[in-house]
């Protein structure tokens, strides 16, 4: 009868962790440690705007960019976690900062659901937000795309646009003349999923932990 009670008991927990799933949330900002591409040396060409529109970072080289607002008047959008700055690609010419792409990176695990990416960005003059190449934000000339002061909201919960392991948040700068930067954050929120192997070798040494402490009580 112990024995059966301990199937069953096991044979419960084991299906309810299975359906079991644990929320996490990742905070990615605009700091010292974001990377940048120069895409054009002053205002942007149309076939620079194109590149820009698209995410197209094909042939481009990311490194560090300059913290801070670099004579830009961008602001850092409200709510966004401490530590969050303007951040500049550096002048290659004395008159027009360039445009291009700021990026930062996340992790995922190798299973998840319920993924969601929800942040606020402001760029100068005018930016737009991809995830892995994917577009979650409107065109540079569309109403509603991310401009200089209006902390505009971008978000996207299409599970097909994010990836396990490394994912890559792009915000691409239009700087139409003088100084440029961005500045935002984004909240990527997830539900892990444990995985079959893992909950049966917990389940077996729960079983045994559980049959042990039987067999004591029973003077066995």
């Amino acid at each position: 009868m112990r024995r059966l009670c301990l199937t069953l008991s096991v044979a419960a927990l084991l299906s309810l962790i299975g359906r079991s799933s644990f929320a996490t949330s990742i905070f990615v900002e605009s700091d010292a440690s974001t990377l940048c591409a120069a895409v054009s040396s002053g205002v942007p060409t149309t076939a620079e705007l194109t590149k820009l529109n698209g995410g197209n970072t094909a042939g481009l080289t990311f490194h560090t960019v300059f913290p801070g607002a670099q004579g830009t008047f961008t602001p850092v959008p409200p709510g966004a976690p401490a530590g969050t700055e303007v951040v500049s690609i550096p002048l290659i010419v004395s008159s027009v900062s360039p445009s291009g792409f700021f990026e930062v990176t996340f992790d995922l695990p190798s299973v998840f659901e319920d993924v969601q990416l929800t942040g606020v960005a402001n760029a100068d003059d005018k930016g737009r937000a991809f995830l892995n190449g994917h577009a979650i934000s409107p065109a540079l000339s569309a109403t509603g795309h991310i401009d200089e002061f209006d902390n505009v909201g971008f978000s996207t919960s299409d599970a097909s646009y994010f990836e396990p392991g490394e994912n890559v948040l792009l915000i691409a700068d239009d700087n139409t003349g003088g100084p440029s930067g961005v500045a935002f954050y984004a909240d990527i929120t997830y539900n892990t999923v444990p995985e079959p192997a893992t909950m049966t070798l917990f389940g077996l040494g729960l079983a045994g932990l559980i049959g042990r402490r039987i067999r004591r009580s029973s003077g066995r």
